[in-house]
């Protein structure tokens, strides 16, 4: 089941976030976050996301998908409170990894919300 197309609004969207200088680190960050769990290469990709044969499995079927509609989007807030409070304890390019982890965790449960409506908030 696909969650959610890039409608041209959407993508009009990104444009003038990105065309917006005062927000633009907030664009950069989502924009990593992005990259780590789907880019290729990265950890969410390898861990999360393929299949024995190689190919790369749906964003709804993967352990992040399945898992939260087992146990609820607070499974994906625990994850998410897990990661920013671990923060405290690591190295700034460490804390940035697990930031981007729970904005994905974050994003996840939007995702979620979203099914649960009909696809009619995103």
């Amino acid at each position: 089941m696909q969650i959610h197309q890039l409608s041209p609004d959407n993508v009009k969207d990104l444009e003038q976030l990105k065309a917006n200088p005062t927000y633009s680190m907030l664009a950069l960050a989502f924009r990593l976050a992005f990259e780590q769990t789907a880019g290729a290469g990265h950890k969410g990709i390898e861990r999360h996301a393929m299949n024995e044969d190689g190919t790369q499995l749906e964003y709804d079927d993967q352990p992040i998908s399945v898992f939260s509609k087992s146990f609820g989007n607070g499974s994906l807030y625990y994850q998410a409170a897990k990661k920013m409070e671990e923060t405290s304890r690591l190295e700034p390019q460490q804390a940035m990894e697990e930031l981007k982890g729970a904005m994905c965790y974050i994003g996840r449960a939007m995702c979620n919300l979203n099914q649960e409506n009909n696809g009619e908030l995103l």
